[in-house]
């Protein structure tokens, strides 16, 4: 019986190490994605035609994708207040969205040649030709609240107009 449990402990202790021997193997010759691990690197979208932004960027709104809206602004993002002495802020990564999604929700105009209300989420999801503000042949839309420009990669909201008051400046 003893050789037996020493010939089992052997054969274990064995397979182990011979494990651990492919692991440091695997660890230096396999890239990342072929052993299961996908390193994941920061996404960009480069959209070149104004038309097929603006329909990414509602659709993004439409659908709440907040990695996408994410992909879509200039970082930093500009938000400028509605007079000169408002404050002007410089908004990051982590705090776009709630700038964007605050502008979305509660921002709007009063179109007065058709005398009614626009949220700025209808404007975001209408089509561009029933736009007067859009330009086809600018490389920047100021349109209502945004103001896009063509950048190098591709089309990206710069610039935000909203209600500033209630935030400090940088």
């Amino acid at each position: 019986m003893n050789k037996l449990n020493f010939l089992l402990l052997s054969i274990v202790l064995f397979s182990c190490n011979n494990n651990e021997q492919g692991k440091d193997k695997l660890n230096k010759n396999d890239s990342l994605e072929s052993i299961g691990q996908i390193e994941v690197k920061q996404q960009q979208i480069k959209i070149l035609d104004f038309k097929e932004y603006w329909k990414e960027f509602g659709g993004a709104i439409q659908t709440n994708d907040t990695n996408k809206i994410k992909l879509l602004v200039d970082t930093p993002l500009n938000i400028l207040g509605r007079e000169d002495q408002d404050p002007h802020l410089k908004i990051n990564t982590n705090e776009i969205i709630k700038f964007v999604m605050l502008a979305v929700n509660n921002g709007g105009y009063y179109d007065s040649e058709k005398d009614v209300s626009i949220s700025n989420k209808t404007l975001l999801l209408s089509d561009l030709k029933s736009i007067s503000e859009y330009k086809p042949s600018s490389d920047n839309q100021w349109i209502n609240d945004f103001v896009f420009k063509k950048t190098t990669n591709g089309w990206k909201l710069i610039t935000l107009y909203m209600d500033t008051k209630g935030f400090k400046a940088n």
